[in-house]
């Protein structure tokens, strides 16, 4: 009897040991302990692009939320430094992801292993106002607030120094071109 309790207790702490070292070993690295140039290094690598689409959002979400914390933690002083970093650093990935990806939309539209998810764009375009909403819900309102502040003084930023800022403008449907 003694022994099978051993066998059994030996086997319990081998399953729950396996599973957690499962789990760290396939959640990936923790971005807020990253560089930039590593992020960049790990969304090229297999293991990024084997992720779900879910999880790489996530990996996407958490690199977004360690910059806007660590820019709300800063005092007014130092903000204009950190954009400025940041700034520096979205220039330099541009023009290497430029230089990489000079063929990236042919090599992708004839790789016959890729599959492309045809409801990529319309699932968030399409979504009903339920939905938005329950999506807005889902994130912190403080931390979106601080996202927002983050984003309008980068803007700010790329425009005080003549650099015409990317993507659409926070709250507007409209694409953002150079300042005029």
């Amino acid at each position: 009897m003694k022994k099978w309790t051993v066998v059994i207790a030996v086997s319990a702490v081998l399953i729950v040991s396996g599973g957690v070292a499962a789990y760290f070993y396939s959640s990936g690295p923790n971005p807020a302990k990253m560089t930039t140039d590593q992020i960049m290094k790990y969304v090229r690598t297999d293991d990024f692009n084997s992720l779900p689409r879910e999880a790489k959002g996530q990996f996407f979400r958490q690199v977004m939320d360690n910059r806007v914390n660590t820019y709300s933690s800063l005092s007014p002083e130092e903000k204009p430094k950190y954009l400025d970093k940041i700034i520096d650093e979205m220039s330099s990935m541009r023009s290497q992801t430029r230089a990489q990806n000079r063929n990236f939309g042919e090599r992708q539209r004839f790789d016959p292993n890729r599959r492309p998810d045809p409801n990529t764009f319309r699932n968030s375009r399409n979504m009903k106002p339920a939905d938005r909403r329950a999506r807005r819900e889902q994130r912190d309102p403080e931390q979106g607030a601080r996202a927002r502040i983050f984003f309008n003084d980068l803007r700010a930023r790329m425009q005080e120094r003549g650099i015409a800022p990317m993507g659409p403008p926070m709250g507007r449907g409209r694409p953002m071109g150079p300042p005029q």
